[in-house]
């Protein structure tokens, strides 16, 4: 069976919730291997970020018939041969560091496998997709990033800035991915990126997740062919070797129990105008079904729906420690 990792999900954040085993099922219920949770965004205290990561490793440890905690690839292969979902997590937003470097590390301990450096506005690490500004990496950013290759987190520059994304690409030792992010050739949005900035994630040995909102999608509420437009644009701009699979399916619409800052600041009400769709992970393997039916071989189709965010977890991270 084909490995599916859907790269992005955004399960509410709310430590004490008894929903998430329900919420995990339906990722393992419709066939996907791996899934990355968010656990802290700047949108939110970052007070949030190791309360979360450790609910959420208490749910998988509670039900180790269903979930696995993958710390390394060899913990996908099992989680996989058991058909169990494999559990990751990511970080939307350096905020959560609270200003130091040596976080990334217990984060990472932690499971926390990829995180962008900031989430649409500048915080202390650089600028972000929304800024007019267009401002680059800071020093305290450049610092984080170098922690980052050395440890195996993988850089993610969905939310940022494009010149902090172009930065961050050069910089990086690490492929770099945009976790959640669309075709801006395909349909002009804000949160949508460049061709070149494509090309550039490829160049690393990155992949760009296809994300399944509906109005970074295209048009009207969001479908499988739309989200397949996006698709194709980067497999044949970048090669079908560096384009996966990122819904950053909501449960709760960013409605996650605790305040948000500033909600207009973060995600403003302009960027979704006509409302808000998102594609659920039951409709993964209509996707696939799309792909095979615009020609897609099966090995590229493999590629898109995990494979190529296997290879990148081979690249960048670390193997268990011996003992």
């Amino acid at each position: 069976m084909a490995l599916i990792w859907d790269n992005h999900a955004c399960i509410p954040l709310r430590p004490d919730s008894t929903a998430i085993p329900e919420q995990l099922e339906r990722y393992r219920a419709s066939g996907v291997g791996v899934v990355s949770l968010n656990i802290c965004w700047d949108g939110v205290s970052s007070d949030l970020a190791l309360p979360m990561a450790e609910a959420f490793r208490a749910c998988v440890k509670q039900h180790p018939d269903r979930f696995v905690l993958v710390e390394t690839v060899d913990d996908i292969d099992q989680a996989q041969a058991s058909s169990r979902l494999g559990v990751v997590f990511d970080i939307e937003g350096g905020t959560a560091l609270k200003g130091d470097v040596a976080m990334v590390s217990r984060f990472y301990e932690l499971g926390v496998r990829w995180m962008l450096l900031t989430y649409n506005r500048r915080n202390e690490l650089g600028g972000g997709c929304l800024d007019e500004d267009n401002s680059g990496l800071t020093d305290f950013g450049r610092q984080v990033l170098d922690e980052m290759c050395r440890v195996g987190m993988v850089p993610c520059c969905s939310h940022v800035s494009e010149r902090a994304a172009r930065e961050v690409i050069e910089r990086s030792t690490l492929p770099v991915i945009f976790s959640h992010s669309n075709a801006r050739a395909v349909w002009d949005h804000t949160r949508n990126i460049s061709d070149e900035a494509i090309r550039a994630c490829a160049r690393t040995g990155g992949v760009v997740g296809i994300n399944g909102i509906g109005p970074m999608v295209g048009n009207g509420p969001v479908t499988v062919e739309g989200v397949l437009e996006h698709v194709c644009h980067v497999a044949d701009l970048a090669g079908p070797e560096h384009v996966a699979l990122g819904l950053d399916y909501d449960f709760e619409l960013h409605d996650e129990g605790s305040a948000t800052l500033d909600r207009q600041y973060y995600i403003p009400s302009t960027l979704f105008p006509d409302g808000f769709s998102i594609m659920p992970p039951e409709r993964i393997k209509d996707l696939a079904t799309g792909l095979a039916q615009r020609g897609w071989r099966a090995g590229e189709i493999a590629g898109f729906l995990g494979e190529n965010l296997r290879r990148v977890a081979r690249t960048a991270w670390k193997p268990r420690a011996a003992g």
